[in-house]
């Protein structure tokens, strides 16, 4: 998996974490990667295809493989920065649910970035 990759896998699956993504989500989440990271080499259609099809413990399993893979792959400014979008992303409706906070937290945790501090500096 390539970094390009992970961020895309990553963000999806932290704007299904509540349950729905629209195609609003899809295209924010597209611009993002491509702004930041190049241009697209896999098929994102595809790569929705399979993750929508997982059951929620695959869907975790696919996000812990994701986040690590974009942590080896990645600067701690490339960490930041998606962490940054990824926040965005969870408060886009307003609201953070339960599961998507535990996704958050638990990439703010994977690539060891202190959560309190992170958000008291938002």
């Amino acid at each position: 998996m390539n970094k390009f990759k992970a961020a895309f896998e990553i963000l999806w699956l932290i704007s299904l974490a509540d349950g729905y993504a629209d195609s609003q989500e899809i295209n924010i989440i597209k611009s993002f990667l491509v702004d930041n990271y190049g241009s697209i080499d896999f098929s994102l259609e595809q790569t929705m295809q399979v993750i929508d099809m997982m059951d929620e413990k695959g869907k975790i399993e696919e996000f812990h493989t994701a986040v690590m893979a974009f942590k080896t792959l990645s600067s701690a400014n490339d960490r930041i920065n998606l962490l940054e979008f990824a926040l965005e992303v969870v408060a886009a409706d307003g609201k953070i649910t339960d599961r998507e906070g535990l996704y958050f937290s638990y990439l703010a945790d994977a690539w060891n970035v202190n959560l309190d501090k992170f958000l008291r500096n938002k």
